[in-house]
């Protein structure tokens, strides 16, 4: 295994446990509150955003404006709090993953490709 993927799987890996963590702590308890269920989300949110920086911190204000949009044209997803932590997730999970793995990578190759083509370029003395 590379060290980009086992980066890669550790990284991944790191997000399932935040998700099955909350889950576990929190989502799955039936005797907790729905309010403590949501007021829990800031734990998911404060993790993956540390995952997925600087790109999670926009996702949150795109899902919650998605969740706005809903809401005005009747879908509430307020009750649903274990589907709203899974898309809330998913959405970091998939922003981070282009983030790190896709964009990040591409950006490495082109600096790297344009020091070699500029020492090409450059006469020796």
């Amino acid at each position: 295994m590379t060290r980009h993927n086992l980066i890669r799987t550790l990284w991944i890996v790191a997000c399932i446990i935040v998700l099955v963590w909350w889950l576990y702590s929190y989502g799955l308890k039936e005797d907790l509150s729905q309010v403590l269920k949501s007021e829990s989300q800031v734990y998911l949110l404060i993790a993956m955003v540390i995952l997925t920086l600087p790109l999670g911190i926009p996702w949150i204000y795109l899902f919650a404006g998605l969740l706005y949009v809903l809401q005005s044209v009747g879908i509430n997803m307020s009750g649903e709090t274990q589907v709203d932590v899974f898309l809330l997730w998913l959405g970091f999970v998939v922003i981070g993953y282009i983030q790190w793995f896709v964009i990040v990578p591409y950006l490495i190759r082109k600096i790297r490709e344009r020091a070699t083509t500029k020492d090409r370029a450059t006469p020796a003395q």
